[in-house]
């Protein structure tokens, strides 16, 4: 496993976003919440969990634009609202990076 990405169940280095990656270390779409020493979620045999904010600014705004895609398939009002939100953070993480970066 890379050095960046953590087994479930391992205390969160810090709080944040955390995408949950299979044994190839491609996302797998779900995503969590994760607080600093908190432990992060189970996941399936080889999973693990990588933080969002070790992502470039290119690689969160790709996201955003995905999650923003998958509304249009979205079942509920709920699940939309929820993609958008995650859309939402994505780039608000993006723009703070820019920001830091600036």
């Amino acid at each position: 496993m890379e050095r960046n990405e953590w087994l479930p169940g391992v205390p969160a280095p810090y709080s944040g976003l955390f995408e949950e990656v299979n044994i190839f270390g491609r996302p797998t779409g779900m995503l969590a919440v994760g607080d600093e020493g908190e432990p992060l979620p189970g996941a399936p045999r080889g999973f693990g969990w990588r933080p969002l904010a070790e992502l470039s600014v290119a690689e969160l705004r790709a996201r955003a634009v995905q999650y923003r895609a998958m509304v249009a398939t979205a079942t509920t009002e709920q699940i939309m609202a929820g993609l958008r939100n995650i859309a939402e953070r994505l780039d608000a993480l993006a723009d703070q990076r820019e920001r830091d970066q600036a």
